[in-house]
């Protein structure tokens, strides 16, 4: 867009979101009931739980999960879950 010459311009710049290192544990074939307790003991948030059947995975332990288990940068604490419902 055109601006006059000589008008005032207002710009607002972002300081962009929060980033925090977090270290994420490994919570791959883990039952969702544990795997749920360490979320919160490493002060993390339990994110989405998906569910899926997996031929080798038991009934409700974590199949993977994101983001990947290791120390990152993030600007969330969430951890999303995908947990099996057993054979098909």
């Amino acid at each position: 867009a055109k601006v006059k010459k000589n008008r005032k311009i207002y710009v607002v710049v972002s300081k962009g979101s929060k980033v925090i290192a977090l270290n994420i544990p490994d919570l791959r074939n883990k039952e969702l009931k544990e795997a749920t307790v360490i979320i919160e003991e490493y002060g993390l948030i339990l994110g989405r739980i998906t569910y899926t059947n997996h031929f080798s995975v038991p009934k409700d332990v974590v199949i993977a999960q994101t983001p990947d288990p290791g120390n990152i940068n993030s600007s969330s604490k969430k951890v999303n879950l995908l947990v099996s419902k057993g054979p098909y």
